[in-house]
């Protein structure tokens, strides 16, 4: 899959790195680790959706929420985040490191899990290591508060 692939799946993204990176060498190199990523995965593991619900690849989601919500230009940070969308694991909420990457993974596990239709266990286990998660507000305090918000959202949902 190339950059024109990631150009398709997801236009916005595509343009934001293009736009923030203005080196086009590692625009191409993000766009490329995106690209292939799309191709082993394309959403949460762990969330199980309803069949036919729309949505922007969860690779994608990561580098916006990254450059656009949290304003961490950094390519790095994104290949970070997309290696965590490549290995997803229940661990991985919980284990690690407070960095903008693993929080902007969390941060997306959390605004999707009520569009999920998982079994009460797995949604409890879920919801756990996302409580559980150790937020450090000043390594990122713009994630963190969303991240909080998020959860604070997620605990009000009777499911």
């Amino acid at each position: 899959m190339s950059s024109h692939s990631c150009d398709e799946l997801a236009p916005g993204v595509s343009r934001l790195i293009r736009q923030s990176l203005t080196e086009s060498e590692k625009s191409e190199h993000l766009l490329s680790t995106l690209s292939e990523t799309l191709c082993e995965v394309t959403e949460h593991r762990m969330l199980k959706r309803e069949a036919g619900v729309n949505f922007n690849p969860m690779p994608a989601r990561l580098i916006e929420i990254l450059f656009r919500e949290a304003k961490v230009i950094d390519p790095q940070e994104a290949e970070t985040a997309l290696g965590y969308a490549r290995g997803e694991t229940l661990e991985i909420l919980r284990t690690s490191p407070s960095s903008p990457a693993a929080l902007a993974f969390a941060l997306d596990v959390a605004r999707h899990m009520h569009r999920s239709v998982l079994p009460e266990e797995e949604r409890v286990n879920l919801l756990s290591a996302l409580r559980d998660r150790e937020v450090v507000p000043e390594n990122d305090s713009r994630l963190a508060i969303l991240y909080c918000a998020a959860i604070e959202r997620l605990e009000k949902i009777t499911w």
